[in-house]
């Protein structure tokens, strides 16, 4: 697949799974929207490498805030005008036993991994280019 010139989000591509598919992403010339939530040195650091292979763009996002997501979407629409492909990889988890976490713990969990994720995308709908897929 030609994925040169493509619009690609990869939220939580600070770090981990996000962070090599981000590189991965960049390298075969897409544009990369880099996305971190609490350590923005790793961020830059990501942002800094996929600039080397062409266009990047990096943005602190909240996946659980609603404001965020607007902000993340507007962002991308502003400088690319479309999305190309989402890759919803940010979460979160407390490693303990169900029976230990509390209900904030349990609560904060789904709105990452799932609500969160649900309201990106639904947020890009309009925006997406399907012809890309």
């Amino acid at each position: 697949m030609n994925l040169e010139n493509k619009v690609v989000l990869v939220t939580g591509s600070s770090l981990g799974i996000g962070r090599e598919t981000a590189l991965q992403f960049a390298q075969r010339r897409a544009n990369v929207a880099v996305t971190y939530y609490k350590d923005k040195k790793e961020g830059e650091k990501v942002f800094q490498e996929c600039k080397k292979y062409g266009n990047a763009l990096l943005l602190r996002f909240d996946v659980a805030n609603n404001n965020s997501i607007d902000d993340v979407v507007n962002e991308i629409i502003k400088k690319y005008n479309r999305i190309d492909i989402l890759v919803n990889n940010a979460g979160t988890i407390y490693w303990k036993e169900l029976i230990n976490q509390s209900y904030k713990e349990i609560e904060e969990q789904i709105a990452v991994n799932l609500l969160g994720l649900i309201k990106l995308t639904r947020a890009f709908l309009p925006y997406w280019n399907f012809q890309a897929a």
